[in-house]
């Protein structure tokens, strides 16, 4: 699990960028797009899409800012 240090950044960041480097708890690294109101993060590795209906459902399946 993140610091909450990492979660409070990581909620931040996405106030003023709509993308980002991502990572999440376990070694899956990714890039996430903030898009129509949708946290979209493509899995580096694989291409897979997660898509996250809001930032509580980002943060709470363990991706944060890298």
């Amino acid at each position: 699990m993140y610091s909450d240090s990492l979660k409070k950044q990581t909620r931040e960041y996405f106030k003023t960028m709509p993308f980002a480097a991502m990572k999440q708890f376990g070694g899956k690294f990714g890039i996430g797009v903030l898009r129509d109101g949708k946290y979209i993060i493509t899995d580096r590795k694989t291409a897979e899409k997660y898509c996250y209906k809001s930032m509580d459902a980002l943060i709470e399946a363990n991706w944060a800012i890298d």
